[in-house]
């Protein structure tokens, strides 16, 4: 009597569909992720009685944030000392003397974190600088 040994099949993963299914999530990630920027502090404007408005075509923004935390055109800075709002007035100090410089200072903001962008800005020679505010009419 022969005996016949059985072979092995060799088994095999077939990676194609793990590799198709991977790819539709990717493609439904992207497509379904919102590419929106939002303000990196969040600020709430003091009101003002007058005022002149004032649009710039595309104006360098800085925000103080009611802790003193600022951002530079949505960049947060490390810290709210005048050494390092200096430094990053003086990275952007071309595209400010091309518009103008608007503080967006949160209405509980302490007034020196105010003082110091104010004066940082003043020993770089930027003399284009706006303070921006709502309109007590337009206030909710």
């Amino acid at each position: 009597m022969q005996l016949r040994t059985s072979q092995k099949e060799q088994t095999e993963v077939n990676l194609t569909p793990l590799i198709d299914v991977v790819f539709l999530l990717l493609i439904f990630f992207m497509i379904s992720t919102t590419f929106e920027q939002s303000a990196s502090l969040q600020v709430s404007l003091p009101q003002a009685a007058e005022g002149e408005t004032e649009q710039q075509s595309n104006p360098v923004v800085l925000a103080i944030d009611a802790l003193g935390n600022m951002a530079l055109d949505e960049r947060r800075l490390d810290g709210n000392d005048p050494a390092t709002v200096r430094a990053a007035l003086s990275a952007s100090l071309p595209a400010i003397q091309a518009t103008t410089l608007v503080i967006h200072a949160d209405a509980e903001v302490a007034h020196k974190h105010v003082v110091t962008v104010m004066d940082s800005a003043g020993e770089l020679g930027i003399t284009n600088l706006s303070i921006a505010t709502i309109d007590q009419d337009d206030a909710p």
